[in-house]
């Protein structure tokens, strides 16, 4: 701090910090942190009101069987074009900073920012309905890893996979600091809901990172090419999350944290299970045939770990179409009381 305090002012330097980008913290008398965008949310909620008028208040963000690519109404003007652009980039801030319940709806609407038709706006509208009724979302800082319920049935399948991947090792950097704690668990939830966009055919990929209880990232987007089945789309989505794994063990072990742990990798597709953890099956096409290698030489030694989960108790589903009321809140839920 001394070093620190010769370069920059340091203000609050003997209080855990209260106020970050926008993002409250706050301990409860359990020492409990819980981080919430409340008072951001509300100005925000405020000076729009006071510009455009208030927003009816939603219980979802998006209705569910809506999709914004096939709206066929007219263009917005320079003015309403604007409010659109306005209200896409306070929730793409709000989803950054915490509020992963809007952020397939507001990926929806993001790639329509150029030229917003009316129907768009009154949808964009609606995300705000949905952050004005639930203002106080929060999520928790938790070290302890995640509950899995007692009714839902986890498939973790190992398999010996010989000498087919034995060349591969986990990148493991020298210079990595000895851990001084014990190891945090790392679980990913992924999931992809097929052919999702009804113009182009493409697939919604959906990805919810914990470190403990603690969600770390949230990922709400559309696939870069169409897939043809479930099981490419289900595929596709799992590399990205082979791929978040790796990085988030790295960054960990980059700053003394102990990880030695699979890293359990949670999906709802058995046909993905089977062809990433069983050394037998085949695939034809190249490139299913390479995701599938990179994700099994991962599996072969132990970085990662894929389950069998289901669907109802998969927290990335939020992330790939929107949901009613009920599961939507009860997945956000979930997550906040673990």
């Amino acid at each position: 701090m001394s070093q620190i305090e010769q370069q920059f002012d340091v203000r609050n330097k003997e209080d855990s910090p209260s106020c970050y980008l926008g993002n409250f913290y706050k301990r409860d008398d359990k020492g409990n942190i819980h981080v919430s965008s409340t008072k951001h949310i509300k100005e925000v909620l405020r000076q729009f009101a006071k510009q455009c008028g208030e927003v009816r208040k939603q219980s979802i963000p998006v209705r569910t069987a809506k999709h914004p690519e096939t709206d066929q109404s007219s263009c917005l003007n320079a003015e309403e074009t604007q409010q659109f652009q306005h209200i896409i980039g306070v929730c793409q801030w709000l989803v950054v900073a915490g509020r992963f319940d809007i952020n397939h709806a507001v990926s929806s609407l993001s790639r329509f920012s150029i030229a917003p038709q009316k129907r768009h706006l009154e949808l964009a509208r609606e995300i705000m309905g949905h952050l004005r009724k639930n203002p106080k979302r929060r999520h928790w800082i938790n070290p302890l890893p995640p509950n899995v319920p007692s009714d839902c049935e986890v498939i973790a399948i190992k398999e010996d996979f010989g000498y087919q991947h034995s060349c591969f090792q986990e990148e493991i950097d020298p210079r990595f600091p000895t851990p001084l704690s014990s190891e945090l668990e790392i679980t990913i939830f992924v999931d992809a809901d097929h052919g999702h966009d009804k113009v182009t055919g493409r697939s919604i990929a959906g990805l919810l990172r914990f470190v403990g209880s603690t969600p770390v990232m949230w990922s709400s987007k559309r696939q870069s090419s169409m897939q043809t089945s479930t099981f490419r789309a289900e595929f596709t989505a799992l590399k990205k999350a082979v791929e978040e794994a790796t990085a988030i063990r790295y960054c960990l072990r980059s700053m003394g944290v102990k990880v030695e742990k699979p890293t359990p990798i949670c999906v709802d597709n058995m046909s993905v299970v089977l062809n990433a953890s069983n050394p037998g099956s085949t695939l034809n096409k190249k490139a299913i045939m390479l995701l599938r290698h990179c994700t099994r030489e991962h599996v072969a030694n132990d970085a990662i770990e894929i389950r069998k989960i289901e669907s109802e108790q998969n927290c990335s589903d939020p992330m790939t179409k929107a949901l009613n009321s009920t599961n939507l809140h009860g997945f956000f839920y979930e997550i906040q009381s673990n």
